[in-house]
């Protein structure tokens, strides 16, 4: 539980940088419209500052967008309000929705190991409703792997997972991205996430150092699964 409560300190004090990132990639968007319509109940989970909220609020009906971060929903509600969207501060373990409530649940790079994992895709599942959807991107299996740790899920255990809650109709499209390092500098990001929580900063420079040619695996997962 150390490593949890880590985790929220550091997305509490970070919230409003994360929010700062707008580009999502197309083709799960695309994922979210094709199973959706004006008159869906979607569920975000781990909004941040609205960055995917703002990007589907347009074609859904109405949206409960939730994030543990207290500094992230200010942030969304000041800099990005809509109609639409309700902001609320929440933990996706423990979901305060009634069963069988929404259409579809959406989530992007929130679902690893260390957090948001198969408690709660299990949170997820019960507040959707009979048929409804979990359209979500995920970090992959290796994510952190070059520090000696392993955030992300890979496309074999999230599918059991999903399976072992009673989700149906599973579909995963795994999405190869390598970044290629040439300074520290650029994994910076690492100290907004749960890899630093893991492994401190000291502790990461040096298994950089001991890299060759350092390359991070940024791969991801868009998936798909009915209830």
């Amino acid at each position: 539980m150390k490593v949890y409560y880590k985790v929220k300190e550091i997305y509490e004090k970070t919230g409003e940088k994360w929010s700062k990132f707008k580009e999502l990639p197309e083709d799960y968007l695309n994922l979210i419209k094709e199973n959706s319509d004006e008159n869906s109940l979607v569920l975000d989970v781990g909004c941040g500052g609205g960055r995917l909220t703002t990007q589907i609020d347009k074609f859904v009906g109405k949206i409960e967008a939730i994030d543990y971060s207290n500094s992230s929903i200010k942030f969304a509600k000041k800099e990005n309000p809509r109609e639409n969207v309700n902001y609320q501060v929440m933990d996706a373990n423990n979901l305060e929705f009634k069963d069988n409530n929404f259409d579809l649940v959406v989530s992007h790079a929130v679902f690893c190991k260390n957090m948001c994992g198969a408690k709660s895709l299990k949170e997820c599942y019960r507040v959707l409703k009979p048929k409804g959807k979990l359209v979500i991107r995920i970090i992959a299996g290796s994510f952190g792997k070059e520090f000696g740790i392993k955030l992300g899920f890979s496309k074999e255990e999230i599918t059991q997972i999903l399976r072992k809650i009673g989700f149906k109709k599973i579909k995963v499209k795994v999405n190869k991205k390598i970044l290629k390092l040439d300074s520290f500098d650029k994994l910076k990001f690492f100290e907004r996430t749960e890899v630093e929580a893991c492994l401190p900063q000291k502790k990461m420079l040096e298994k950089f150092n001991e890299m060759k040619n350092p390359k991070f695996d940024d791969s991801s997962m868009n998936v798909y699964a009915e209830k």
